[in-house]
């Protein structure tokens, strides 16, 4: 069974040669610094190509060329979730680069290991937006990919608990396909953003999840991020490195009481 693509050709160019020409325009003049240490996650936003690629782009310019057999992608599920916990039943993604593989002996560990819904359609996005650029930075990979439907932040642990105890920490990578917060407020998004990366930078389970339960958290995929930090925690990582920041805001220059979002690329690293 083959997953298609949702949103080619609107959230993202739906021509091969266009999209590996964006992609491409996007690493060039990257400035990251090399860092020393194995990446164990990555956190990234969804919003379509205009607004967050560059950003996107950045976390994967890091892991350009990396031997990784299995990524896991966590994300928020936007639509109505069927379920605290979502996998699509398919055998393959499919973008305008080809077809990626889901990883299907840890798809049936997983769903043994928790409950989980599985699904033959769903329209969301913030799975498939990750995968151009994977198909372009790692040479050959499977995914393990993931919606979240609840978002109660401390109810997520039985899916770090199930993922920790499945995963092989030298073949795997997690990415956290989130945007930051979404307000009418250029200013307020701004403020709350800095605050959620302060505490993301301490890689502190317990302060992160006192954070993203706040009732000012509009952070959409607060859960997906929690369970990479706490998985990416038990896979050894101890670092947290921002990697590019901005928000809707200063991509279309409108800074006011416009509703504006969040876009955040990080790296979970072990030293």
């Amino acid at each position: 069974m083959i997953r298609p693509s949702v949103i080619a050709g609107s959230w993202y160019p739906g021509d091969p040669k266009e999209l590996r020409k964006t992609i491409q325009s996007f690493w060039e003049g990257m400035s990251i610094k090399p860092v020393s240490g194995k990446v164990r996650g990555l956190i990234c936003p969804h919003a379509g190509f205009p607004y967050s690629g560059r950003i996107a782009a950045a976390g994967y310019w890091l892991i350009r060329d990396l031997n990784i057999d299995t990524v896991v992608i966590l994300s928020p599920m936007h639509h109505w979730p069927p379920a605290a916990y979502i996998i699509h039943e398919a055998d393959f993604y499919e973008t305008p680069l080809g077809k990626v593989k889901v990883n299907q002996t840890l798809r049936k560990d997983l769903i043994s290991a928790v409950r989980i819904q599985t699904v033959r359609e769903e329209n969301e996005h913030s799975i498939e937006i990750q995968l151009p650029f994977l198909q372009m930075a790692v040479p050959s990979f499977t995914i393990l990919p993931i919606m979240i439907g609840t978002g109660d932040v401390s109810a997520g642990a039985e899916l770090s608990e199930a993922l920790s105890g499945i995963l092989d920490k030298e073949s795997t990578m997690v990415v956290a396909s989130s945007d930051l917060h979404h307000l009418d407020s250029y200013e307020k998004v701004t403020r709350l953003d800095k605050e959620v990366v302060r505490v993301l930078e301490t890689m502190n389970i317990s302060e992160i999840r006192k954070r993203l339960e706040r009732a000012d958290c509009t952070v959409c995929g607060k859960v997906p991020i929690a369970v990479a930090l706490e998985v990416c925690k038990s896979m050894g990582a101890d670092r947290f490195k921002v990697l590019g920041q901005t928000n809707s805001g200063d991509v279309t220059g409108n800074r006011g009481n416009e509703y504006t979002v969040g876009y955040l690329s990080a790296a979970l690293m072990e030293k």
